[in-house]
């Protein structure tokens, strides 16, 4: 049996408690160095994963280095390309180029100009002003041109464009034609940094323009030929059919001799399509603008229109505003061209029904007064695909269906050309099917009963039967024609065949007035009038108007310059005959 000590303890039990302690410390610092591991092997992660981090920057970095070494490489390579090309272009280019700096002082040229000028390498120009490196080889004047427009600084043109005429090539002995472009080098700010000359050889191109320039000469020739040659027989048969009418015809007689009016007037319409469409294209074809009476000029359109829609029993209805001037300044001949052309338009393609025709005041966009003409039909119409296409030269829309329509397919395009040339606008609407509407608007300047020209003032009915006169025509039919439209004014005529009987007549006999042909065998108008003017005295003196199938531009100045009064075209108009009678004719011997 054991005994218990005075302590109450049993024996060996304080070193157990002893060993239970030290077990717990251990525990606990266990713990603690698990902790502390723990947090070791957190640090360490992160330590490699920072350590990653900067590996994988390591790495773009020199990815990215080693692109930009490639790409600076590609660079340097493009580069040496460009400089290599652009060593080639200098080299080889055959335009003269030139860099002058903000001095005016030249600082780079191509080879091109070495090789020009004979020298033997820049240094020789370098630095020089454009007199100095071009005297001697341009003309003055244009190096004057270039030396103005470099001092004159801001300019609304930022290039000066030169036609030259020069030699810039030691070797070839003969000049040749160079284009020279001058322009002002900016920078971001438009700062002036110097300026760009550049000067290539013309001398093909402008060969050839002037081959061109001859060929269109030749056109206007061949045209004025033919213009005489189809307008002569044109105002005999015209002349003629107007002889007819004054005689006695039965009702079959005049039926046809009115379908060789028609016809004969067709034809007419159709040569002065292609002349006037020649003379727009030639920059040849001018307006004479002149006062007239707008009412009196839409009266006669209106009998007119209602005349040729009654050959198929077309409806006019013709308005025309209060409000619209008296008296306008305009080309009356080329307005009256306009519209008819719309009117015969609207005459072709309408097979039934009416048209109308309505003129009033109307402002522009920009509020100027204008002229407003308006021509609506009930015809066939328009396709909307098409309407583009109507003012082209020598188109026919819808040419199956319109194949029994005669025309060159030029009026139209005249009409825009004209309408164009007098600032104003042409348009068209129209619903395939059922009918178009054309509309122009003209610039409109009023005048008055003051401005018109004394002629028209007043409405004159005259005769002049003391008054001679000379009718000149290489063909007799054209004579007759000519005295049949003189007999209302009872003038006393006589005739010549050719320019030298002319000749002789005047140096025979006492006239008032020469009706000279332009075109003759023997001797022609022109060589007439000359030797009449050489004349002197009052046979020098008299006036002679040429009578002409000449419809090209410039026929008015050729007349006027070779001794001519004036002229009138063939086939002749009445209405100019009779002016023409009342200006030139002495002023006492007409009775009114």
């Amino acid at each position: 049996m054991t005994t218990v000590g005075a302590t109450g303890a049993l024996p060996g039990l304080d070193d157990t408690a002893n060993d239970l302690v030290d077990v717990n410390a251990l525990l606990v610092e266990l713990e603690t160095l698990r902790e502390q591991n723990r947090q070791m092997t957190l640090e360490v992660r992160k330590a490699q994963r920072a350590l990653n981090d900067e590996q994988l920057h390591l790495q773009r970095i020199r990815t990215s280095n080693e692109a930009r070494r490639q790409f600076q490489e590609v660079i340097q390579a493009e580069r040496s390309r460009l400089e290599r090309n652009m060593n080639l272009l200098l080299v080889n280019s055959r335009d003269l180029i030139l860099l002058f700096d903000e001095h005016d002082k030249l600082v780079f040229a191509t080879y091109s100009l070495l090789r020009a000028l004979s020298l033997a390498s820049f240094g020789l120009i370098d630095g020089k002003g454009f007199r100095e490196v071009f005297s001697g080889w341009l003309p003055e004047d244009d190096i004057v041109e270039v030396e103005t427009y470099l001092a004159t600084g801001e300019r609304a043109e930022p290039v000066l464009k030169m036609q030259v005429r020069a030699n810039l090539y030691d070797g070839i002995d003969e000049d040749r034609d160079y284009h020279m472009d001058v322009s002002l080098m900016t920078d971001g700010d438009h700062e002036k940094q110097g300026w760009l000359v550049i000067i290539y050889d013309t001398t093909d191109l402008m060969k050839a323009k002037r081959e061109a320039e001859q060929a269109n000469a030749a056109k206007s020739d061949f045209l004025a030929t033919i213009s005489h040659e189809i307008r002569t027989p044109m105002n005999a048969i015209i002349g003629l059919a107007k002889m007819m009418h004054v005689t006695t015809l039965d009702e079959r007689q005049t039926e046809l001799l009115g379908k060789i009016e028609v016809s004969s007037n067709a034809l007419l319409s159709l040569i002065n399509d292609i002349l006037d469409f020649s003379k727009i294209e030639a920059g040849k074809l001018e307006l004479l603008c002149e006062y007239f009476d707008l009412g009196v000029f839409l009266h006669d359109l209106d009998s007119l229109f209602e005349l040729m829609l009654l050959q198929k029993s077309l409806k006019l209805n013709s308005v025309f505003a209060d409000d619209l001037p008296q008296v306008i300044y305009a080309d009356a001949k080329r307005i009256r061209q306009i519209v008819t052309n719309i009117m015969n338009n609207a005459f072709k393609y309408t097979p039934s029904g009416w048209v109308d025709f309505s003129v009033r005041r109307c402002l522009t966009e920009n509020g100027l007064a204008c002229l407003r003409f308006d021509i609506t039909d009930t015809g066939i119409g328009i396709k909307e695909e098409e309407i583009d296409r109507l003012f082209q030269a020598f188109e026919q829309l819808d040419v199956m269906r319109n194949k029994h329509i005669v025309g060159t397919g030029l009026g139209l395009a005249i009409t825009r050309r004209l309408v164009e040339m007098m600032g104003g606008h042409v348009s068209v609407q129209s619903v395939y099917g059922e009918g178009s509407t054309f509309s122009i608007e003209l610039p409109l300047i009023e005048g008055t009963i003051a401005d018109l020209p004394a002629e028209q003032q007043s409405a004159r009915v005259f005769t002049a039967p003391e008054a001679r006169v000379l009718v000149v025509d290489d063909v007799e039919v054209n004579l007759e024609i000519a005295e049949f439209m003189l007999e209302p004014f009872g003038v006393q005529v006589k005739r010549a065949m050719d320019g030298l009987q002319a000749l002789r007549s005047v140096e025979q006999e006492h006239f008032d007035l020469v009706l000279m042909d332009h075109m003759m065998p023997i001797m022609d108008g022109v060589e007439a009038t000359r030797q009449i003017r050489l004349l002197g005295g009052s046979a020098g003196r008299v006036p002679i108007v040429a009578l002409t199938a000449n419809a090209i531009s410039g026929v008015q100045q050729m007349f006027a310059e070779a001794g001519f009064d004036g002229f009138i075209s063939k086939p002749i108009d009445p209405v100019v005959l009779a002016n023409v009678l009342y200006e030139k004719l002495p002023r006492e011997l007409i009775r009114e």
